[in-house]
C-alpha cells in the first residue's frame, strides 16, 4: 500500500448522515404515536405505543452510540482534513516552519 487514502468527504458526509439518523432515533417514539393515531384501528394502535415504549431504553442507548459514531466520523474526517493542508503546504513551501517543542527548564 502506497499511502493513506481516506475520502474526506464521504466521511464527513457520514457524519452528518449519522447526526440525521441520531434525530430520527430521538423522535422515534413521537412519530410512533403519530403514526397510532393515524392508523385507524385501535389494536393496531395499542401494539406500535406498546412497541414503542418498550424500545424506549434500547433507543436511548441507539441514539447515544450513533451520536458518538457521528462525532467520531466529523472529526476524523476534519483532522485528516487539516493534516492534508498543512502537508500540501509543507510540501509546496507556503507553511511557516513550527517551532519545536519546549518544555519546563529549556527546549527539548
Amino acid at each position: 500500500m502506497d499511502g493513506v487514502r481516506i475520502d474526506l468527504a464521504r466521511l464527513a458526509a457520514a457524519g452528518s448522515t449519522l447526526t440525521v439518523v441520531k434525530s430520527e432515533f430521538e423522535d422515534a417514539k413521537n412519530t410512533s404515536r403519530g403514526l397510532a393515531r393515524a392508523v385507524g384501528s385501535d389494536r393496531l394502535a395499542d401494539a406500535l405505543v406498546d412497541f414503542a415504549d418498550k424500545w424506549d431504553d434500547r433507543r436511548a442507548d441507539m441514539v447515544e452510540n450513533i451520536g458518538s459514531l457521528a462525532e467520531a466520523a466529523t472529526a476524523i474526517a476534519d483532522a485528516f482534513g487539516q493534516l492534508d493542508t498543512e502537508y500540501a503546504a509543507a510540501l509546496d513551501g507556503s507553511a511557516a516552519p513550527t517551532p519545536a517543542p519546549s518544555r519546563p527548564g529549556g527546549p527539548v
